[in-house]
């Protein structure tokens, strides 16, 4: 252990050096007022991107343009960014309220160290003022030698004013640190690649004035055109984007709808004559003036009260529906009437008007909705639906559309899914206040379904915004562990040993069923093995299917859990957060996180139509563990086509239902086969990532896919192939595994 212990003057005086090393020079000049918020001291460059955001104003000439400069390079940032907290500081200032900055600057780090960033004004007068100055000390995601690592360890620990005592708590505060600096970096917009597509793809699919005409001509022709209400709750908002938001619902290529307007006891004095031109001009327009601020669930209800439609529609007052928003809604219900739920998918708008950050949604995925609202702001319902359930809650204010759609969705018969954008949120910052309390409030919306279902459950959240719903296990049902092996008895050796040091679940009956291995090494580990567990002999040419289903009518327990015999268990209570789903009545099978042994993601779900032109393949394969990648969904439980038998659980009964795997699927997609006829019967299935395991993937046998496996496949499930996998989304790749965007062309 390294014990270091030096007097008090030479710790103040390693304090004061850490201090000056990341010192910033903030040069406002007089009549300036400004903070630079990020880029933090110390950060790690991993997409090539370094945010810079803060605000600043003046009191004399207008700032007109912002630059920040690093490295020689100039870049411009994007100014008029909301900022409340700054208009709450300085009321008298007009341009508080607006005088947020941000901007990206394009990093090419070749080697870690320091950079400094600077920010410059261009006021109206012409003159070119110095603002912010800030050195960073940068890195990458590769590592480091020994001693550079120690290095940054000890800098980090002067910046903090903290003396370490060992080498643990170098690693602790480190580790901490890089958290936060983690945490920041998940501010970061998609990556430029993605950004730029995805404005070529709205470039290619722009909604010209005549591509309007026709789909205006078409809705007109439709047998079911019901009137749709858009309720919009107005409080506090700038005019611009009030006005731009009342505007994107008359410019809709659907003209019979209602737009009910609330006026929420605003204290904008713009918002009254706004609202009542509007009324005036356009006899769609309905507008009610609370005397009284009824906070957003109260007003949103006087709206629904106003309201005629048949269906209803939501809008917040500074978003926007985009022009074909109520004619694909229109569409999809004059295809089926009988739904009493739709939603879509969105994107959001920049301070600059530029739409990024696009969220192509899967359908109606029901364990997502208890990790995240990812069925977002834009959701249509029908009117009667709403009104039996009397409408938003109080209580649940900043997550109220969240409480509404879980709700909603326990009573509505038929949900849909439109795989288009049609909705834009504005990037407008919050009070961090707010923000908690929104998340605390989806935590105890999600906690209040569970109990009106009936389910004994507990909600965490994990990030905000994002929850695991942990079910408490029902009696202590016995699992049998089925692990196929022939030969490599290091890896069943790892396998059979991290089950039993790390499991947290006793109740388990393994069985480890061994196909035609020669080696001694293999043969002594059998017999040591059967001398605690189950050894059983399958001498026949392989056949993955016919080995499990010879396991599983040996095997004794209620639930079955297949798994390779190159995996190892990670997380102590794996078997709870599998078991934990399988005992739910409408789940068949449950799949784990899996990781390759450098920590990657090998496993995080299956879905259809994979890279390469496979049947299968899985999502966020050779992503990091922790990744963020395509808003959390890799870090969340959630419905998927299927889960690969790695590591799956299901439950005897519905195995012995469907007659098990398929035996003329010898080697490959046999475990995509059962889940996709278990889906068929009417089950559904779950991917947790609360139990992970390292999978050293075909470590045993060369990983192949025989053309006869691959035809049979496609041919039982050609119809489901050609509509396309229900949990991902037609905008998204079909030939990669990370959510990369791939808009139709």
């Amino acid at each position: 252990m390294l014990v270091v212990s030096f007097t008090k003057p030479v710790r103040d005086a390693w304090h004061f050096l850490g201090r000056l090393a990341f010192q910033d020079r903030n040069a406002l000049p007089p009549g300036f007022r400004g903070h630079l918020d990020l880029p933090p001291h110390r950060t790690c460059i991993e997409n090539g991107l370094l945010r810079v955001s803060g605000w600043s104003f003046s009191e004399g000439s207008p700032i007109v343009a912002l630059t920040a400069s690093c490295n020689g390079a100039i870049h411009r940032l994007n100014r008029g960014v909301a900022r409340k907290d700054v208009q709450a500081a300085f009321p008298q200032i007009p341009q508080a309220e607006v005088s947020g900055f941000e901007g990206f600057l394009r990093m090419r780090l070749q080697r870690d160290g320091r950079i400094r960033v600077a920010v410059h004004a261009e006021l109206e007068d012409g003159r070119k003022v110095p603002l912010f100055e800030r050195r960073v000390r940068v890195s990458s995601p590769a590592g480091a030698n020994f001693l550079v690592l120690l290095a940054k360890r000890m800098t980090l620990c002067a910046w903090e004013g903290y003396w370490p005592r060992s080498w643990e708590d170098f690693r602790s505060r480190y580790r901490k640190f890089t958290s936060e600096i983690v945490a920041q970096e998940r501010l970061l917009p998609m990556d430029l690649d993605a950004q730029r597509q995805y404005e070529a793809g709205l470039a290619k699919h722009r909604l010209t004035p005549e591509r309007l005409a026709v789909l205006r001509a078409e809705t007109r022709r439709l047998a079911y055109r019901p009137t749709i209400s858009i309720v919009v709750p107005v409080y506090d908002i700038a005019e611009a984007w009030l006005r731009g938001a009342i505007e994107s619902v008359r410019e809709q290529a659907y003209e019979n709808w209602e737009l009910c307007l609330v006026n929420d006891a605003s204290p904008a004095p713009h918002v009254r004559p706004v609202l009542d031109e509007y009324a005036a001009l356009d006899a769609r327009v309905r507008v009610a003036h609370l005397r009284e601020n009824a906070g957003i669930a109260g007003a949103s209800n006087h709206g629904l009260r106003v309201a005629t439609g048949e269906f209803v529609g939501f809008l917040d007052h500074e978003d926007v529906l985009y022009p074909d928003a109520l004619a694909e809604v229109v569409r999809r219900l004059d295809r089926d009437p009988a739904l009493d739920a739709l939603y879509s998918d969105e994107d959001r708008i920049e301070s600059d008007g530029r739409r990024s950050l696009p969220f192509f949604k899967p359908d109606w995925s029901p364990d997502l909705l208890l990790g995240c609202n990812y069925t977002g702001r834009f959701c249509v319902y029908r009117r009667r639906l709403l009104e039996e359930l009397g409408g938003f809650r109080a209580g649940f204010e900043g997550s109220q559309d969240y409480d509404l759609v879980l709700r909603v969705t326990e009573r509505a018969r038929r949900i849909a899914h439109i795989p288009k954008i049609l909705y834009g949120r504005r990037r407008v910052p919050g009070s961090a206040a707010a923000e908690r309390y929104a998340f605390r409030a989806g935590q105890a919306a999600i906690t209040e379904a569970l109990a009106r279902r009936g389910a004994e459950a507990k909600v965490e959240m994990f990030m905000p915004g994002y929850y695991h719903v942990r079910y408490a296990l029902r009696g202590n049902p016995k699992v049998s562990i089925l692990v196929p092996m022939r030969d490599r008895a290091d890896l069943t050796r790892h396998c059979v040993a991290s089950i039993e040091s790390k499991s947290t679940y006793r109740k388990i009956e393994l069985i480890v069923i061994d196909n035609g291995s020669v080696e001694d090494a293999s043969r002594r580990l059998l017999d040591e093995l059967a001398l605690r567990h189950r050894v059983l002999r399958y001498d026949r040419p392989f056949n993955y299917s016919a080995i499990n289903n010879f396991g599983a009518t040996q095997a004794t327990g209620d639930y079955l859990l297949f798994l390779n015999n190159d995996t190892e268990v990670e997380t102590p209570d794996w078997l709870e957060a599998m078991l934990e789903h399988s005992q739910r009545r409408e789940v068949a099978a449950v799949g784990a996180k899996l990781l390759y042994p450098n920590r990657r993601i090998q496993h995080a779900g299956v879905f259809l139509i994979g890279t390469e032109g496979a049947f299968a393949s899985h999502t966020f394969k050779h992503l990091p563990e922790n990744t963020d990648a395509w808003f959390e969904l890799a870090q969340i439980a959630r419905n998927v086509s299927a889960v690969t038998a790695a590591c799956m659980m299901v439950r005897r009964q519905i195995f012995e239902e469907l007659g098990g795997f398929d035996e003329r699927l010898r080697v490959a997609f046999n475990d995509v086969d059962l889940c996709l006829r278990m889906r068929q019967a009417g089950y559904l299935v779950v991917y947790t990532p609360l139990a992970t395991l390292i999978h050293h993937e075909s470590a045993t046998r060369k990983a192949v896919h025989p053309p006869e496996d691959e035809r049979l496949v496609r041919e039982r499930w050609r119809e489901l192939l050609a509509a396309g996998d229900p949990y991902y989304n037609p905008n998204l790749s079909r030939t990669r595994e990370d959510f990369a965007l791939d808009m139709p062309r």
